[in-house]
């Protein structure tokens, strides 16, 4: 093989080596970077190789005519050659190994002089007592041991003085040398080091180290980058012993082999040494496939005939000595990738620096609009083009377009992007990387110049990280505003709600908070106000309790009542004094409510008389005495006049106590404290089957009412009157349960707060309701999908109603079906027909349809400080439209999580995000606007009326009963309850002589488990199969019972 200095002459300019050959001062000049020592000891090391270059092919020149003695001369000693006009017979001193150090001043080399020169006129002095001449930009920054900039200290000064053992200029005189010589040892060695390799460089020697192999067989050698020693051996390299030689050869390789350690599929770089994360590797696969084509196909056979892939294009931005190495350096990248083919882009202003008498730049034409330089005949694995242009000027042409992450990547080699001299060179630069989707590689010269370079990177570019890298974030639609105000998280939920200094529609001219629909019975909202803090009053009397005296846990209320007026004032005034209201759902049975009580810690219970009996027996239980228990009244069209029990306190008798009470302290909460302190502790079903504690804080319930509020703002202000100073009111519908989140937070606090009324029925019942919706002309039904189907089922009995003044229905808590809405549609063309999705753990509405946004089936966009994303079952994030995966989402209403269920918390909330059960899938509308539609459920649970059942509850209570030997539970569809409980059952060995009365059997076990559970969770259907499928971890496979049902109810068709 020829001595690869004569490829390197060849593939380089002598002017740009001899430019190279001045040293860093032809680079001071040229950069806005600042030095610093680590800096300047890699710049001479990168010019040095290319030097070496130059006293390579000089050697060699001088062995043509200097003959046999030339050769002597190689091995014996070396020269040094003056790079200036001398003959090459002239002004040649012989150095022998042992002569290499020379001071810089002194050296024989007229360009090393010039160096030092440079350096006594630029480079300042060390020593602490000098002033600072820059700011301190990394640890260890010697300018860190000098005063502050502005101090009393000595004036900076220029080096001068020569260290005697490293020979270069490092101080302004010998005083200061000696005085701080212990901090001039940690570099002295290494300096020394660099002064002997530039001497060696230019001893005019010759060079066998850079005898470069050529290519292998992909299948003769394994390549290993652990270190240079062995890549250079599984490279096959000539064996390289002396340190300084080892030195030299490296210089010229660092590049190429920094990106082929990084690309190839062997990189020392991987997870499991923890130097590559797995988002890298996720960077990096495309790539990597792309570079290691599979080894089968490629003869000259038909059989074995396949495309050849383009090659790899690799950016190289902000070229500079890299692009001006000898070309037979870079052709080391392809024998790193024997079946592959590269092409180098050297984009940068200096990418052709002093290099223009011997590449002169073509001219700028149509056919090559930024003047590249190409350089095609570089073997049959390589092509190199440079551009002396900035990246984001040829990028915003669409130069490069389109980028492909299997064949393109970007190399910034040091680019400095968080240093302050030249950070705002790549402001227009990097997000235009970030839309490529291509890897984007970075080196610096130190760790923690790569952290600055990170750090700064993400400082400039968190909105394009989010938009562009994060892409999977969905956000509100344009058209929805942005929150007025940050939710406070210094007040109570009382606090927000009572005082108009938080936004809310003034009190004195707000409608009645709450109407009994069935009594007419209200109060005003001055009035609703006074009564919440009479009745705070009249509970710390009672109880002993104080605003500011323990924690909200000492404080906790059990609630198990229908709805009354009261509900929610009985609420605001437990917030008033730190306390935690946990409401509990009207229809449970005693087990349930037992569980909530106990679970919470309730201290007391505030019930009705319909309520009463199951009440005290769970009050028993949990040994809370009877003077604990106290009654919210009902109307007499409920209780048929019924007086109060003796003995029991109503809510009223609490408020007369209050009278007699002094005012309470304010709470004093400090900043934070609402978004920590719980509120509301409302139970939801898990898979585990018991509910769990949600922890509702105050902070959480104002953000998802200020975030219903701004979001319904955008139709509600045009039903604004002119002709008013104030906004738009309505009558809302308040049948819905107030234990349940729908009803807690959407009726009763958002609606409230925009100054509606809310018009309070305890049940459904659709005589009563419709009579409510036609007596108090209500605006706004907020509903389920139940209650619509029974309407749409309804028609005789709607038409004996005056229904006109409802403008809009609105429902939550399961999905409604398209098919429903149309028919609801048919028989009120004029409603609007609105739907929201939500859950207890995000305190209520995550997204909503307004009316002049509606898609049937879609639960509409999401709300102002609402971000999704989608998940798959892989775990990877969904960026598309139309593709289902789970939803999460991130909001100020997201909740603190489950009470005492560490497990559940870490699997529901996650980063910040709350996952949601739900598969969904993000669509645009009509409108063009992004909707979210939920199509299945992953957590499986079943919702009966809006109502949770978990299937793990029905078959622990199934399998107690001794027929069953294995069960699983499903949802089926049904008209009344939107979903019902369907049991798939194997029997026993016992029961099997009960087989031939099937229904006998099936009767039975349903009724075992309607003594023991809330008619909500009672079975429609049981099915006997001989075994229940399961995965092999014993999971059972809901979804295949599922399609089995689905299959065998088409087949009997629908019911008539």
């Amino acid at each position: 093989m020829p001595p690869s200095s004569l490829q390197s002459r060849a593939n380089t300019c002598g002017r740009c080596l001899r430019a190279l050959a001045r040293g860093p001062a032809t680079y001071a000049r040229a950069t806005p970077r600042r030095w610093t020592s680590s800096k300047a000891r890699s710049l001479q090391h990168n010019a040095a190789s290319i030097k070496q270059s130059s006293a390579i092919s000089d050697a060699r020149r001088a062995a043509s005519s200097l003959g046999t003695q030339q050769s002597k001369a190689d091995e014996d000693g070396y020269y040094v050659t003056s790079l200036g006009n001398a003959t090459p017979d002239k002004e040649r001193v012989l150095l022998q190994p042992d002569n290499l150090f020379h001071s810089f001043s002194d050296s024989p080399s007229p360009d090393i002089r010039r160096r030092a020169a440079f350096m006594k006129q630029h480079a300042y002095c060390p020593h602490p007592s000098h002033q600072r001449t820059r700011q301190v930009d990394q640890p260890g920054d010697p300018e860190d041991r000098k005063p502050q900039i502005g101090a009393k200290a000595a004036a900076p000064a220029h080096v001068k003085h020569e260290c005697p053992d490293c020979g270069i200029p490092v101080y302004c005189c010998e005083e200061h040398w000696m005085d701080d010589f212990e901090s001039h040892l940690e570099v002295c060695h290494t300096l020394r080091e660099i002064n002997e390799d530039d001497h060696d460089l230019r001893s005019g020697r010759f060079f066998p180290e850079f005898s470069y192999p050529g290519s292998q067989r992909a299948e003769e050698f394994v390549l290993n980058m652990s270190n240079w020693d062995t890549f250079m051996y599984t490279r096959d390299f000539a064996a390289v012993d002396e340190p300084r030689n080892m030195r030299q050869v490296t210089r010229l390789l660092t590049y190429p082999t920094t990106v082929a350690s990084v690309l190839h599929e062997l990189s020392p770089y991987n997870i499991r040494n923890k130097r590559l994360t797995n988002e890298g590797l996720r960077s990096f696969a495309a790539l990597r496939y792309s570079l290691h084509p599979p080894a089968q196909g490629g003869d000259t056979s038909v059989a074995g005939l396949r495309p050849s892939p383009p090659p790899v294009r690799i950016f190289i931005l902000g070229a500079r000595a890299e692009s001006s190495l000898p070309r037979d350096v870079w052709i080391q990248l392809t024998h790193c990738f024997p079946r592959s083919r590269f092409h180098l882009v050297f984009i940068g202003p200096e990418s052709m620096a002093n290099r223009d008498d011997e590449f002169p730049l073509p001219a700028r034409t149509p056919q090559n609009p930024f003047g590249g330089i190409v350089e095609d005949r570089l073997g049959g694995s390589m092509k190199i083009t440079t551009f002396v242009e900035y990246y984001h000027t040829m990028h915003q042409t669409g130069h490069f377009a389109p980028y492909d992450p299997y064949f393109d990547v970007f190399m910034l080699f040091h680019p400095g992007l968080g240093h302050p001299a030249s950070s705002h060179e790549w402001e227009e630069t990097l997000p235009l990387l970030l839309e490529t989707k291509c890897p984007v590689i970075c080196t610096g010269y130190t760790e923690w110049d790569m952290e600055r370079d990170r750090r700064q990177y993400y400082l400039r570019l968190t909105e394009q990280l989010l938009s562009e890298l994060v892409k999977m974030v969905f956000t509100p639609p344009s058209w929805v505003p942005q929150l007025p105000f940050d939710p406070p998280d210094t007040v109570s939920i009382a606090d927000f709600m009572l005082d108009d200094k938080h936004g809310r529609h003034p009190l004195h001219h707000s409608r009645p908070f709450f109407t009994c629909g069935l009594s007419g019975k209200e109060y005003t909202a001055q009035q609703y106000k006074e009564r919440v803090d009479l009745l705070a009053r009249g509970i710390c009397a009672e109880l002993g309790w104080a605003p500011n005296k323990g924690s909200e846990w000492d404080k906790v209320v059990g609630v198990f009542a229908p709805n009354t007026i009261d509900s929610i004032g009985l609420a605001w005034a437990i917030h008033s004094i730190g306390g935690i209201d946990t409401p509990a759902n009207a229809a449970y049975v005693e087990w349930e409510l037992e569980h909530q009580m106990k679970d919470s810690g309730a201290k007391c219970i505030f019930t009705a008389i319909s309520n009463l009996e199951m009440t005290l027996n769970v009050a028993k239980k949990l040994g809370i005495p009877k003077e604990k228990i106290f009654l919210l009244e009902l109307p007499k069209e409920i209780t048929g006049g019924a007086a109060t029990p003796k003995g029991f306190k109503t809510i009223d008798n609490l408020i007369e106590q209050g009278r007699g009470e002094k005012p309470l302290e304010k709470l004093k909460w400090e900043k934070g404290e609402g978004k920590r302190r719980t509120a509301f502790l409302c139970y939801s079903s898990g898979t585990s089957g018991l509910p769990k504690g949600v922890m509702i804080s105050h902070r959480n319930v104002i953000a998802n009412t200020i975030q219903i509020a701004t979001f319904d703002s955008v139709y509600r202000n045009t039903l604004n009157d002119p002709k008013s100073k104030y906004k738009y009111q309505e009558n809302a519908l308040g049948l819905l349960p107030m234990s349940h989140i729908y009803g807690l937070v959407v009726i009763c606090h958002a609606t409230v707060y925009q100054g509606d009324g809310v018009i309070v029925l305890p049940k459904f019942e659709m005589a009563s309701c419709l009579s409510a919706i036609q007596d108090y002309k209500i605006n706004v039904l907020f509903l389920v999908p139940p209650i619509i189907i029974n309407m749409v089922n309804n028609k005789p009995t709607l038409k004996k109603y005056d229904l006109s003044h409802v403008k809009s229905i609105f429902t939550g808590a399961a999905p409604l079906g398209r098919e429903t809405a149309d028919s609801l549609q048919a028989i009120f063309p004029d409603w609007k027909i609105r739907q929201g999705y939500g859950l207890t753990e995000t305190c209520t509405v995550v997204c909503s349809s307004i009316p002049d946004d509606i898609w049937f089936g879609s639960c509409g966009s999401l709300l102002p400080g609402v971000e999704a994303k989608i998940m798959s079952v892989e775990g990877q994030e969904i960026t598309g439209y139309d593709q289902p995966g789970e939803l999460l989402a991130r909001s100020p209403s997201v909740t603190l999580g489950y009470l005492n269920n560490e497990k559940a918390n870490k699997e529901t909330y996650v980063d910040g995000y709350m996952r949601t059960g739900d598969e969904a899938v993000i669509r645009k509308s009509p409108n063009g606007h992004e909707h979210i539609f939920i199509v299945d459920r992953i957590k499986e649970l079943i919702k009966v009326k809006g109502l949770q059942v978990a299937p793990a509850e029905l078959e622990a209570c199934i399998l107690s009963h001794p027929a069953v030997a294995d069960v699983a539970v499903i949802q089926i569809p049904d008209e009344a309850a939107g979903e019902r409980p369907k049991a798939y059952v194997v029997l026993s060995p016992d029961a099997q002589g009960i087989e031939d009365n099937p229904k006998l059997l099936m009767r039975d076990i349903m009724k075992h488990v309607e003594k023991d559970k809330a008619r909500h969770k009672w079975i429609k259907e049981v099915e006997f199969i001989d075994a229940i499928p399961k995965s092999p971890s014993g999971k059972i496979l809901r979804r295949f019972l599922r399609d089995q049902d689905r299959k065998d109810r088409a087949k009997k068709g629908p019911k008539l």
